[in-house]
């Protein structure tokens, strides 16, 4: 894993989405929210990328 964090402006995140979905619809992928106050939650685990 990286350290390095990538904020994108919302106004790109379409264009982001698509790029990094090219390509990867059939590989399974984990979903996780970091939150200080409650700590990592996964939100969705092993599942396709697009449907």
């Amino acid at each position: 894993m990286s350290d390095t964090t990538l904020t994108p402006d919302r106004s790109t995140w379409q264009a982001l989405f698509d790029d990094l979905a090219a390509g990867r619809d059939s590989q399974p992928v984990t979903i996780e929210v970091l939150d200080m106050d409650f700590g990592d939650q996964t939100e969705a685990g092993r599942m396709p990328f697009r449907s």
